[in-house]
């Protein structure tokens, strides 16, 4: 989006920054193939798009306890418990996801190509700061490291041992990339002129 659409119909700048946690740039799962046989898995996938990815399966109270999935989020057990807690109240079944479909496998892996082609993050030209957990499981950093560099104002804060969800990892990862993010937002957002405010007509 920020490299295509960041522009409003008067050429103005619709995000003045942005902050991703772990961005899905590259997916472990997939890239852990060749790049020929990973295409044709894929395509082979496709031709069940609403079925669950191989081993996937609907949400339910356990669903990330299942084998090799157990603690690949966050070494954080209180905030592990609040999300699960969270996701079995009756009131919020709504915002319960399980695995994805291989539709959405297919997507991604196409999204995750296109950012690939040259010039494409070359275009974008607004500040970005990338956390990137340094133990993630789902996300290929090496992936998130080679796109860092191709920002015009790029900046990577690497989070030694921490797992995918940086937001609900412990204190000792996560306060400083929360840190952070609140003095990237003040220096590139809340001090600019116009407080990151556009007007779109």
């Amino acid at each position: 989006y920020l490299s295509e659409y960041n522009r409003s119909s008067r050429g103005s700048t619709i995000f003045k920054a942005a902050t991703l946690s772990a961005p899905m740039i590259g997916i472990q799962a997939v890239n852990q193939f060749p790049p020929l046989l990973r295409h044709v898995i894929l395509k082979i996938l496709g031709l069940f798009p609403k079925s669950f990815v191989p081993g996937g399966c609907a949400w339910y109270d356990g669903y990330r306890e299942r084998f090799a999935f157990k603690g690949i989020f966050s070494t954080d057990p209180e905030r592990y418990e609040l999300q699960r807690a969270y996701f079995s109240d009756p009131d919020h079944q709504f915002l319960v996801i399980g695995s994805p479909t291989n539709k959405w496998l297919l997507d991604a892996y196409y999204s995750c190509q296109k950012m690939e082609k040259k010039d494409y993050l070359e275009k974008i030209e607004i500040p970005v700061l990338i956390g990137l957990a340094g133990s993630d499981k789902l996300i290929e950093n090496k992936s998130i490291l080679q796109a860092a560099k191709r920002l015009k104002q790029g900046e990577l804060m690497e989070i030694p041992n921490c797992h995918h969800e940086i937001f609900m990892e412990s204190d000792k990862f996560r306060k400083p990339f929360v840190e952070r993010f609140f003095t990237f937002i003040e220096e590139n957002v809340l001090n600019k002129i116009d407080k990151g405010k556009t007007y779109i007509q």
